[in-house]
């Protein structure tokens, strides 16, 4: 613990600020408050950029934050002549929080204060929704914020000093540890999609994880920071998706795919990996001149939604699988349309009898247990009179006007 507190004191103090994946501050310590002139209160909830781009000696990182979030890079760069007297006294250090699928959802904006007087470096980082904790280059723990007390159940008088991975006993922790790979390879930032971490009481979880070294006063790695999330209810709802045998798709709102579920791979034969990224019509298309694309189009101001229509998808080998589609949108918090999720499933089957029993001079219709009409072949429609389209969803006995309709149908009586 005490040469802990030594090593802290070898270095600079640090202020940090967290955005989210807008751009808004979501957190700032007093040090990176009194270094952009303003304080923590004044700060928080507004975008970083708003508040930069009044300061010309932040243009540097200002430059950076013009540029979209998802474009942000993991970097360390000085402000030169940022203090009278101080060559490249602030130094930043930039390190993205991706989520599950490595979609930057956030950063860490460290700024390190070299002019400032030595004291002990706390990295109050406490106010951060993903747990947060950092080791020396023994890969003891030398800090651990509420957030990884609360996710973990230990504390963080019970972990200083200890080394990572026999509190985690993740399933990295040998030849594959982020940290450990950014220490060594002195590397931006070490991401790993699916990891598993032990809790105190034993259980484990899975987490998404970054790490990134970090840095003394001489530029030296003196250890490594890694920040972690529970991704529990991904993992959950990932588990369910593929446990359905009907296909899912995810889109976001330009019709790319953005995840193609085993169901789906089952009816076509083309693996996740092969059509993420790819645009729907590529692969769906709808039939009679209606697209099956699902980009979303606004009606009164709200996104349609489709219900089992008729459709077909590509498969791996190029043929076209019939399929029935149902494509619900999914919105923000302002109601828009920011992607949508099609099910589907191979409509082959129900197609080919269809098709045998439009070939059958009789006419035919079938019902359900309310007696609506859930089928009704082409010689029902010549016979009849009725389109396909009219009949289907209605009672028969408004459909046919029989004289046996009620207590002497023919059907009843057959069930």
């Amino acid at each position: 613990m005490k040469n802990n507190i030594k090593q802290r004191l070898k270095n600079p103090d640090i202020g940090y600020v967290t955005i989210d994946g807008s751009g808004v501050v979501t957190s700032c310590n007093d040090l990176a408050a009194n270094i952009l002139n303003t304080s923590a209160e004044q700060i928080i909830h507004r975008k970083l950029l708003e508040i930069l781009s009044t300061d010309k000696r932040f243009r540097t990182l200002a430059e950076r934050l013009y540029t979209p979030l998802s474009a942000l890079k993991n970097e360390q760069f000085n402000l030169p002549d940022f203090r009278k007297g101080y060559k490249d006294s602030i130094t930043i250090r930039i390190v993205k929080f991706p989520d599950a699928r490595g979609k930057t959802q956030g950063a860490y904006i460290g700024l390190i204060d070299y002019s400032g007087a030595v004291t002990t470096r706390v990295m109050a980082l406490n106010s951060i929704a993903e747990g947060v904790f950092t080791v020396d280059q023994e890969m003891k723990i030398t800090s651990f914020n509420e957030a990884a007390e609360r996710m973990t159940g230990w504390t963080q008088d019970e972990v200083l000093g200890r080394q990572c991975k026999a509190v985690f006993k993740a399933n990295i922790c040998t030849g594959s540890c982020a940290v450990s790979n950014s220490i060594m390879n002195n590397c931006n930032i070490c991401y790993d999609r699916d990891i598993y971490i032990t809790r105190k009481d034993g259980t484990s979880f899975p987490v998404s994880i970054s790490a990134t070294p970090l840095i003394d006063t001489q530029n030296r790695i003196v250890g490594g920071v890694e920040t972690f999330r529970d991704i529990s209810e991904s993992v959950k709802s990932d588990l369910i998706i593929n446990a359905v045998a009907d296909g899912v798709v995810t889109f976001d709102d330009k019709g790319v795919i953005t995840s193609f579920n085993t169901g789906a791979q089952d009816i076509t034969g083309w693996k996740e990996s092969e059509i993420v990224g790819r645009s729907c019509d590529e692969i769906f298309f709808g039939a009679d001149g209606v697209s099956a694309c699902p980009i979303m189009e606004a009606s009164r101001g709200e996104p349609c939604n489709i219900i089992n229509q008729d459709g077909y998808v590509t498969d791996k080998d190029g043929y076209n699988i019939p399929i029935s589609v149902s494509i619900t949108a999914v919105l923000d918090a302002e109601n828009r349309a920011i992607g949508c999720v099609q099910t589907f499933r191979d409509n082959t089957d129900a197609l080919q009898k269809k098709l045998i029993l439009d070939s059958i001079a009789d006419g035919v219709f079938t019902v359900d247990r309310n007696w609506r009409i859930t089928s009704f072949n082409l010689a029902a429609e010549r016979i009849t009179g009725w389109e396909r389209d009219e009949a289907i969803g209605s009672y028969c006995s408004d459909v046919f006007h029989s004289s046996i309709c009620g207590k002497n149908c023919a059907i009843a009586e057959s069930l």
